[in-house]
């Protein structure tokens, strides 16, 4: 099958869940079908990155597009109906590119990965359009404006507005629709009325191996939280836990180490370094880092779809703390597999039970490294996410 993945970003490095999802489904789905990737992105990828992904895909096209011109897309946003981030990631060259690479593949299906991407994609060809809406960004968007200041409420609430209306439009563009989790079916559902098919995050367990808990004494870091630093909800759980759960923690006696692990740290995140804190930016590699600390806590209390840095996390045996929203799409079970808590007290009470109690914090690291083992893997959801392509296809020619 020829399957042609269109893609708001180049999908490596790997700092954001959108492209782990679509890196892992190209190299998946790559070992018995024809992969073809369009993508945007705001410069021109290394050779590096290319050769990573050409030993994946049969052709890859990357349209350059500079953040100056994305911008200036999304004033447009100001007189349309559609999302600011669509303006953003679409534009008049990258559609035009995209309908010549699509009449080159001539693919059985085009995979297009968010609805922000709508707008690049040509229709009306003989091909199954298949729209991953991956997150319920409306859902995303309308749990932001809880967590933002004064004078960006009206534009979240806004964007929120303009995304669900975008979510809708899609479905009568598209032939297929997968989404990440239950809550994002769930939401989604309330205003797409065709079938959408769950398809979650899955992890790779040979990668991130299994560190058994050793001796509290041989860890750099008491605390660590990863992520893409300059994404909403990521900066604001920085905030949490270095202004809410820290503090709480020495007022207890203790002391801790913290790392924030990720790329692109927004002033805030930055602003939270101290001799406790420290910020990394970017690295090429998560796993040393979450090998060397001794709890993973993540206290989101805004965004959507199935966190990444959990499965992540859970898969290394790293006990790990969150929050009920993070934890919706996640589904692990509370004090046995993941600790579950939405107030900074009670999160803090636990950190310290974990410090002091490590065969209790070790059980937990190994029952949730095998939950997200047996549950969560990209083999099965590839093959269920194909299954689907297949079915449609042949629904098509009756």
């Amino acid at each position: 099958m020829k399957i042609l993945f269109a893609l708001s970003r180049f999908p490596y490095p790997l700092e954001k869940g959108d492209k782990l999802r679509a890196f892992q489904q190209i190299k998946g789905l790559s070992k018995k079908h024809e992969i073809y990737l369009f993508c945007i992105n705001q410069q021109k990828p290394s050779a590096k990155q290319l050769t990573v992904l050409k030993e994946y895909c049969k052709e890859v096209c990357c349209v350059e597009i500079s953040k100056v011109k994305s911008l200036l897309g999304v004033s447009k946003g100001f007189l349309s109906q559609q999302p600011f981030q669509n303006h953003y990631f679409s534009n008049k060259q990258s559609k035009q590119k995209f309908s010549a690479f699509l009449k080159k593949v001539q693919p059985e299906v085009v995979f297009t990965q968010m609805v922000r991407m709508a707008g690049n994609i040509e229709f009306g060809h003989d091909c199954l359009y298949y729209l991953d809406y991956m997150d319920a960004l409306s859902l995303n968007m309308e749990r932001r404006i809880l967590h933002s200041k004064t004078h960006e409420k009206p534009f979240v609430k806004w964007e929120a507005k303009k995304l669900r209306l975008a979510e809708k439009h899609a479905q009568h563009l598209f032939d297929g629709f997968s989404v990440i989790s239950d809550t994002d079916k769930k939401h989604l559902q309330q205003h797409v009325e065709r079938t959408l098919t769950v398809i979650p995050n899955g992890i790779d367990t040979g990668y991130f191996e299994y560190y058994p808990t050793r001796n509290h004494t041989e860890k750099e870091f008491d605390l660590i939280f990863t992520g893409n630093m300059g994404y909403h909800p990521n900066i604001q759980a920085c905030k949490f836990l270095v202004n809410q759960i820290l503090p709480r923690l020495r007022r207890k006696g203790l002391n801790l180490r913290v790392c924030l692990a990720g790329a692109r740290p927004s002033k805030e995140v930055k602003a939270l370094q101290s001799s406790n804190v420290v910020i990394t930016g970017f690295v090429d590699d998560l796993k040393p880092y979450l090998a060397k600390s001794k709890l993973f806590v993540a206290p989101l209390f805004s965004g959507s779809g199935l966190q990444n840095k959990l499965l992540e996390s859970m898969a290394m045996g790293l006990p790990t703390l969150t929050t009920a929203i993070a934890n919706s799409a996640l589904k692990a079970d509370h004090q046995n597999e993941i600790m579950v808590l939405d107030e900074a007290e009670k999160m803090a009470d636990e950190i310290v039970f974990l410090l002091k109690n490590q065969e209790q914090a070790e059980k937990m690291g190994k029952n949730g490294r095998h939950y997200v083992k047996s549950n969560f893997s990209w083999q099965v959801f590839n093959d269920a996410l194909v299954s689907d392509f297949e079915q449609l296809i042949e629904l098509n020619k009756r």
